[in-house]
């Protein structure tokens, strides 16, 4: 059996900062998923650094998908209404993305939040209440 790798604390304990303690760690980790043939798994674990320093730096991660792409005006619109559910500090970090399957409204994605206000799913939700009551 190989012998796994326990991993404790950083290389480095005198880190200078939180960004560069991360990157001592995500270091060691790429190292133990190296050692434990699971590098297949490296961009998951990119991804999850990129969630915990965005949040170190106080930006919420936002997405938002529309049926078609928002102009500027509409943008504006969309920032404006997000930043209300923001907390002193924190910055908005915006995604917009397009998806006509939707066919209208809109999928926003804020925090750990979601709200699916699309016409796809209203459509969805109505045949399926149809169909129980035939």
């Amino acid at each position: 059996m190989k012998n796994k790798r326990k991993i404790t604390r950083p290389l480095y304990p005198m880190c200078c900062c939180v960004a560069h303690w991360c990157v001592c760690v995500v270091y060691e980790r790429q190292g133990a998923l190296a050692e434990n043939n699971r590098l297949a798994k490296a961009s998951s674990v990119v991804s999850s650094f990129e969630t915990i320093m965005a949040a170190e730096r106080g930006e919420v991660v936002c997405e938002v998908t529309t049926a078609k792409p928002l102009d500027a005006a509409g943008r504006k619109e969309v920032e404006t209404a997000l930043g209300a559910f923001l907390k002193k500090g924190e910055t908005l970090n915006l995604t917009l993305k397009v998806d006509a399957a939707i066919i209208g409204g809109m999928l926003v994605s804020i925090g750990d939040k979601y709200v699916d206000m699309s016409i796809a799913s209203k459509i969805n939700k109505y045949t399926q209440l149809i169909k129980q009551a035939v």
